[in-house]
């Protein structure tokens, strides 16, 4: 059911920058970057089956922000799959910037081209090598099971899959990479971030373009007595480790290819 493990919201992002910006050699936008994005934006934020994406027609999309809902068919079998409203959309637009009829299928290609696209996009994004097309239902799946750990959930987010398949989504959640804390520091003295997506670390800079990151600053003023800080995996509710940050302290948050170059960086100073 699922190949590979599934897509962190980092490597999701990555991903579909990397559709849209897709060009020609000669430099020209590709003409189809658009519609390949939104096919894997709709697989990996309503979990369809890409056989199910791949049929959606015109007249199954949303009728409005009220029912953001788009209907999909499996072996005869119809239901209506909830969709954030801003994707929903993004896929009228298409429609209206393509003039697509009613019966137009809004992805004319095959199952076949869909594993080959993803492969294409996710190795120029620096995707993990494992990850399938099926990963991306496991977007959903992580979604599902961090509203609530529910077995059953994750079936019915996914279409009524097997409480097997379910379980073997779940477990690709939790093998997902952790986002890491890797460094805590005097945040006036060590650290700084800068607009460029570069981190300095005294005189050496690693650059953090088309990563993930957070930076939270413990400031005196405003937390005088610290933090406590919580590290948590990808679709798990209770914490892995509990830390506490003192009063003037700062904690980056990189995924864990980054945390690598940032660790580097730190044993040449030390």
């Amino acid at each position: 059911m699922i190949k590979g493990g599934t897509v962190t919201r980092a490597e999701l992002r990555s991903l579909l920058a990397t559709a849209r910006g897709r060009r020609h050699r000669a430099g020209a936008p590709y003409r189809h970057a658009r519609r390949d994005a939104l096919f894997l934006e709709l697989v990996a934020r309503a979990g369809l089956r890409p056989s199910e994406a791949l049929g959606v027609r015109t007249q199954d999309l949303p009728p409005g922000r009220d029912d953001s809902r788009v209907a999909v068919s499996w072996h005869g079998t119809r239901r209506y799959v909830d969709v954030p409203w801003s994707l929903a959309a993004r896929l009228w637009s298409y429609v209206t910037a393509e003039s697509l009829p009613l019966e137009a299928r809004l992805f004319p290609f095959t199952v076949f081209t869909a594993h080959r696209m993803f492969r294409l996009y996710a190795h120029a994004a620096g995707l993990r090598d494992v990850l399938k097309l099926d990963s991306l239902r496991g977007y959903a799946a992580a979604q599902a099971w961090r509203r609530q750990a529910s077995v059953l959930g994750v079936s019915a987010r996914l279409g009524n899959i097997s409480v097997a398949a379910a379980q073997r989504f779940i477990s690709a959640i939790e093998a997902q990479p952790d986002v890491e804390a890797v460094a805590v520091c005097p945040s006036h003295e060590s650290m700084t971030m800068s607009d460029t997506n570069e981190l300095k670390l005294g005189e050496s800079n690693v650059e953090l373009m088309g990563t993930h990151f957070e930076f939270l600053e413990c400031t005196p003023d405003r937390h005088p007595l610290g933090l406590r800080v919580d590290f948590t995996r990808p679709g798990e509710l209770a914490p892995v480790r509990t830390g506490f940050m003192p009063p003037g302290s700062a904690i980056l948050f990189l995924t864990p290819a980054v945390a690598q170059q940032f660790k580097a960086v730190a044993k040449r100073k030390t």
